[in-house]
């Protein structure tokens, strides 16, 4: 190809449409953007959660099997706020060592470590979908989880300013001295 096969066309500063069409989009209202929920699913066919059954206070009597399902879990990641423990982490600790009881099991065993426990904290704050991840065995796997079902209402993770289903990960460590 030689230099003198291409032509160069000067923009005119005009475009010409493929179509005739005007494609007009109709932009959401400030209520309804702030009344949206962000996710992978649409609205369509989508019921509202349920609520607090009104059970009591605390999960004293949680199963672990979840009592509000029906919509999206989120990730720890991209949250606006995290789940927390009332009163925090040092409160916390506070709790499970008031209701940590070391299994007899263990100690006859000698079994010491970390479990890793995965639950859902709710929209409520209630704790559900309780799993052992990694286990160490000796009673230390099931006091692990009967004392994070015991815990009261946690503060729920926030996204877009509602509360969110988060899921959450938790080491519980047993420890002889």
């Amino acid at each position: 190809m030689e230099k003198s096969d291409l032509q160069s066309v000067k923009f005119s500063g005009k475009l010409n449409p493929v179509r005739d069409e005007l494609v007009v989009a109709e932009v959401p209202t400030s209520k309804q953007i702030a009344e949206s929920i962000i996710g992978s699913q649409t609205s369509v066919g989508l019921t509202a959660g349920a609520t607090d059954n009104g059970s009591g206070i605390g999960n004293a009597n949680a199963t672990g099997e979840g009592s509000i399902g029906g919509t999206e879990i989120y990730g720890t990641e991209f949250l606006e706020a995290m789940p927390e423990f009332p009163g925090g982490m040092s409160a916390w600790a506070k709790f499970l060592t008031k209701n940590l009881k070391y299994p007899v099991m263990a100690t006859e065993g000698g079994v010491s470590g970390k479990v890793l426990v995965s639950f859902v904290v709710e929209k409520n704050g209630e704790i559900s979908n309780l799993k052992v991840i990694k286990g160490i065995g000796g009673g230390c796997d099931e006091e692990a989880m009967r004392v994070i079902k015991k815990s009261p209402f946690w503060k729920p993770g926030m996204q877009n300013g509602r509360a969110v289903r988060v899921a959450y990960m938790m080491p519980v460590v047993f420890r002889m001295e």
